[in-house]
């Protein structure tokens, strides 16, 4: 796991495209509605990691990248 910022993270994986065709992340099936229902601090980190993956989601398509 890395231990850094959201940003960190973003600019982590659009620097290792130049050497990886993907990235894996676990999904725990929870959507973002309900991680942020649940009210701890844990699936608020939760959620905005899965907002942020959507919102970058489109950086990595545009690259052909899925």
């Amino acid at each position: 796991p890395l231990a850094c910022s959201i940003e960190e993270a973003n600019e982590f994986l659009k620097k290792a495209s130049e050497y990886a065709d993907g990235c894996v992340s676990f999904y725990w099936g929870k959507t973002v509605n309900e991680n942020i229902a649940i009210g701890d601090l844990q699936s608020a980190m939760l959620a905005a990691w899965l907002k942020n993956f959507v919102n970058i989601r489109g950086d990595f398509e545009s690259r052909g990248m899925r």
